[in-house]
C-alpha cells in the first residue's frame, strides 16, 4: 500500500477516524502511514485531552508569553524536548470541559495543584491552540475572553457559549457579521433572559442559510421576540434544527 498516492492513503484512513486504536497501530507501520495518521488522530482529541500525556505535549507549544502568564505561580512546566510533530497545528476541536479535567489531572501529578492554576493554564493552552491552527473548526467554552477567540476564529463550524454575558453577545454578532462558515450555534445561560430583544434581533439578523443548527437556553420568549424568531425563520430556510429552551408567553400558532 505504501505505493499509493499519500492522498488515496488519507481518504482510506479518514474511515477509521474514530478507531484510535486502529490508526495507532497503523502509524508504526512506517513513515508514510505515521506521517498520514497522526494529523487524523490529533485532529480530533475529544476525551483525549484528559491525558496527562497530551497536556504535557501541549504544554511544550506555548509561546513566551503565554508561558508568562503563569509565572506568578512559580511552578515548573515540561522541559522542552523535540517533537516529530507540530502537534497543537493538527487539532481541529477545542473542547474546555475536556482541558479542565486533563490540566487537573497534570496538576495533580506536580506539587503545585491549585485551582487559579488550573485556570490559568486551560486559559493559556485555549489562547495556544487558536493561535496555532486557522483551520479550528469547533469551539466550545465557557468564561473566557471572547474577543481573544474570534480574533483567531476563520473557518469554525461548530461553536458552544456558555456562561453568556451582554458583552459576550455583542461580541458573537461581530463574528457572524465576518464569518459565514458557522452550522452549528450553542448558546447558554445560567441567567434568564442574557440576550436583550435588541441584541437578539441583531443576531437573528446577522445568521445566515449557512447556520444548520441553532440552541438558545435560558431566554424567556415574548410576542415581540416570537415575532423575530418568525421572521428569522421565514428567511433562513436552510435551518434544520431550532431549539428554543425557557418560559415562554408566545404561541407560535398566532402569527402568520
Amino acid at each position: 500500500m505504501d505505493s499509493l498516492p499519500n492522498e488515496c492513503l488519507t481518504s482510506i484512513f479518514e474511515n477509521f477516524e474514530n478507531n484510535n486504536r486502529l490508526l495507532y497501530k497503523c502509524s508504526l507501520i512506517s513513515r508514510k502511514w505515521c506521517q498520514i495518521n497522526v494529523p487524523i488522530l490529533w485532529s480530533e482529541p475529544g476525551h483525549h485531552f484528559k491525558d496527562i500525556r497530551v497536556i504535557e505535549i501541549l504544554l511544550l507549544s506555548l509561546n513566551d508569553e503565554e508561558q508568562f502568564q503563569l509565572v506568578p505561580f512559580m511552578f515548573d512546566l515540561p522541559k522542552k524536548r523535540n517533537l516529530s510533530f507540530n502537534y497543537s497545528s493538527l487539532i481541529n476541536s477545542v473542547l474546555k470541559i475536556d482541558l479542565n479535567t486533563g490540566v487537573r489531572n497534570w496538576l495533580l501529578s506536580t506539587p503545585h495543584c491549585n485551582d487559579e492554576l488550573q485556570v490559568r493554564i486551560v486559559d493559556s493552552l485555549i489562547t495556544m491552540l487558536l493561535r496555532s491552527n486557522e483551520n479550528i473548526k469547533r469551539i466550545s467554552i465557557d468564561g473566557f475572553n471572547t474577543n481573544l477567540i474570534f480574533n483567531h476564529i476563520h473557518n469554525i463550524h461548530y461553536l458552544d457559549l456558555c456562561e453568556l454575558t451582554r458583552e459576550t453577545v455583542n461580541d458573537l454578532i461581530s463574528l457572524l457579521n465576518n464569518h459565514k462558515t458557522l452550522k452549528t450555534l450553542r448558546l447558554f445561560s445560567n441567567r434568564t433572559n442574557i440576550i436583550e430583544s435588541d441584541q437578539l434581533e441583531n443576531l437573528l439578523s446577522t445568521i445566515t442559510n449557512n447556520l444548520k443548527t441553532l440552541y438558545i437556553s435560558n431566554h424567556r420568549m415574548g410576542r415581540q421576540e416570537g415575532k423575530m424568531f418568525a421572521k428569522f425563520l421565514r428567511r433562513n430556510t436552510g435551518l434544520t434544527s431550532l431549539t428554543l429552551k425557557g418560559d415562554s408567553s408566545w404561541d407560535p400558532s398566532t402569527e402568520e
